[in-house]
């Protein structure tokens, strides 16, 4: 199932401290992102790539060559999600995204890990499938950071 995590997922802002894990694989720097995409603060650009680097030192498969980011600093209406190839780097996906109905109205500013709260979860995760749900294709995530958002799958 890890070896499905070719794709990292942060949707977070704040989780992982610049610094905290550099892995020495990745080598993308947070200013080509935001140049890719200029609406994706540089904060969560170096929170991502940080996030991805932590999960790179991590994990025995190498160096994950896609990162899915969401920007909940921006509202609903706006692109906020963004898939890289990390190989390059570039832009591969530029999309909508929503969050939990009780995560906010435009912007989210409540997260939760708990089943039932209605709320986004924040983390990195790895894909672990692709199914068809209410809404049309659709990624099974799975939450890999124990207390923060390993229930992602139950939710």
């Amino acid at each position: 199932m890890l070896k499905t995590i070719i794709s990292l997922f942060l949707v977070a802002i704040g989780l992982f401290a610049p610094g905290l894990c550099l892995g020495q694989g990745l080598q993308t720097r947070p200013e080509q992102l935001v140049k890719l995409a200029p609406r994706l603060s540089p904060k969560v650009a170096e929170l991502a790539l940080n996030a991805a680097r932590c999960a790179d030192s991590k994990l025995e498969q190498g160096e994950a060559n896609k990162l899915a980011v969401i920007d909940y600093s921006l509202p609903s209406v706006e692109k906020r999600f963004w898939v890289f190839d990390l190989n390059g780097p570039k832009l591969v996906s530029e999309e909508l995204v929503a969050h939990g109905k009780n995560s906010g109205l435009d912007r989210a500013g409540k997260f939760s890990n708990r089943p039932g709260s209605l709320q986004s979860s924040l983390g990195l995760f790895g894909i672990g499938g692709r199914y068809t749900g209410k809404h049309g294709n659709s990624l099974r995530l799975i939450g890999l950071e124990q207390g923060i958002n390993h229930l992602a799958e139950e939710r």
